[in-house]
């Protein structure tokens, strides 16, 4: 539940995150940072090897020192990859036995750099990608709310139903 109350007849009612981004037309804000990830990483691939984001990018620019103990941070590079499964930029194989990734022909199943070389491409993957997400999202939230407010219809009707009590005759 969000914070944001409507007055209806019957008084203020309080509205759920997803009512909120239907009635403002708004996505979550996890999508748009996903999406905005994803587009910054195809820009940076588009950039010439010698800028300095795109060698920060590409993991050139290294400090010599020993490692820390524990588990290795989570990189960049890891959360691009996770960005890129849940935004459908997974290849997929092409009735020529070819791989492509949002649309556009990559050499395997690991090359999304080829795709985001392609701007028009890569762009309107990720923003059909993040919808996809949204609606997911969406669904899946409006099916829990549907099943909880079951559990609440059946345990208000129970509750009034009065069961008789058997009183003694003290």
């Amino acid at each position: 539940m969000v914070g944001f109350r409507r007055k209806d007849r019957s008084g203020y009612k309080t509205l759920s995150y997803r009512t909120v981004l239907e009635m403002t037309n708004c996505e979550r804000v996890e999508t748009t940072i996903r999406k905005r990830q994803l587009w910054l990483a195809g820009s940076l691939v588009r950039q010439k090897e010698t800028r300095l984001p795109r060698r920060i990018m590409d993991g050139r620019l290294t400090t010599s020192g020993p490692k820390g103990a524990g588990r290795p941070p989570k990189r960049w590079e890891d959360n691009l990859q996770d960005n890129l499964r849940t935004l459908g930029a997974v290849p997929r194989k092409g009735a020529q036995r070819k791989w492509f990734v949002y649309g556009v022909e990559v050499k395997d199943a690991y090359d999304w750099v080829t795709a985001a070389k392609n701007e028009e491409a890569w762009y309107a993957g990720v923003e059909r990608g993040g919808q996809e997400f949204e609606d997911a999202w969406r669904l899946a939230d409006k099916r829990e709310s549907d099943r909880r407010h079951k559990q609440e219809a059946a345990a208000s009707r129970a509750a009034n139903r009065r069961i008789p009590s058997v009183h003694s005759g003290c």
